[in-house]
């Protein structure tokens, strides 16, 4: 059926409408309710930040 290729990209469209909608656009950092800043993660065993270069301990999937 011609122009059925279309319809996934009109429903994608809509849905990413939709939720711009509900979503607050944040424009200053301090409107937010909560900040993680990445020096203030203690360097200390168990807490890492991708930030601070690679670790084999942890995947490079993990940023936090």
């Amino acid at each position: 059926m011609p122009g059925n290729e279309a319809k996934p990209i009109r429903l994608l469209d809509y849905l990413t409408r939709l939720a711009s909608l509900r979503a607050k656009i944040v424009r200053d950092v301090g409107e937010y309710s909560k900040v993680l800043w990445i020096h203030e993660i203690p360097r200390e065993k168990g807490c890492f930040a991708q930030a601070w270069g690679p670790d084999e301990e942890y995947d490079q999937d993990v940023w936090v």
